[in-house]
């Protein structure tokens, strides 16, 4: 599944993308394209199942940004 939304919040390693159909995804920041992660960054992502069930955002890129190297 492919989404769009707005982190958040974020954490040491890890934040939370609230979503445009308003679900709060929790992302690993590894999992960015990009540096720097900041809440307020709009973004688009797919999601996965994670350990417990809940949706996690994966492949999370931010267009506003520059890619990593």
């Amino acid at each position: 599944m492919h989404g769009t939304g707005t982190i958040s919040k974020m954490g040491s390693g890890f934040g939370t993308i609230l979503s445009s159909d308003g679900q709060e995804l929790l992302f690993d920041v590894t999992g960015c394209n990009y540096e720097g992660p900041e809440e307020g960054d709009r973004v688009e992502f797919d999601t996965k199942k994670g350990w417990d069930g809940k949706p996690r955002a994966i492949h999370v890129v931010c267009s506003d940004k520059p890619a990593k190297r």
